[in-house]
């Protein structure tokens, strides 16, 4: 955790390593080449983070921001992998759907939500800096492209 003292306010954020968060985001660009490469499916629940723009890189991209329990039951004969974004909404469906998972949030929500990322196989950390997105521009033209 990293604080900070201004004008004797105390704030705080969360500080996620650039090393394992490089690790985790390099792991996740390369099963979205394999999925790209076999034309596989995916599936954007939530609102959020919509910097990625996966859906120039997929043709077989659904974005849904509201989804019911109907959808995410049958999604493992449509989907390959679904991705998330709003966790505390989609959590008590999202455990019991057996298809891989992608958790896409910023250092905070990983903090805040720890107890529920068991569930996920992939992870993209994100943060607001500039060389965040830069890196995130280079992978998917690297893997994705």
């Amino acid at each position: 955790m990293h604080y900070n003292l201004i004008r004797s306010k105390i704030s705080n954020n969360y500080v996620v390593d650039p090393y394992v968060s490089m690790l985790y985001v390099k792991r996740a660009y390369k099963y979205l080449h394999l999925l790209k490469k076999n034309g596989g499916r995916i599936a954007i629940l939530g609102n959020k983070y919509s910097e990625l723009r996966l859906e120039n890189y997929f043709q077989n991209v659904q974005h849904r921001e509201t989804c019911d329990l109907r959808f995410l039951t049958n999604s493992t004969k449509r989907f390959d992998l679904l991705i998330c974004t709003d966790l505390p909404l989609y959590y008590t469906h999202l455990r019991n759907v057996y298809i891989p998972k992608m958790f896409v949030a910023n250092g905070s929500e990983f903090v805040k939500n720890r107890n529920y990322l068991h569930i996920f196989d992939y992870f993209i950390p994100l943060t607001d800096s500039r060389l965040d997105a830069h890196l995130h521009r280079v992978l998917a033209k690297r893997y994705l492209a």
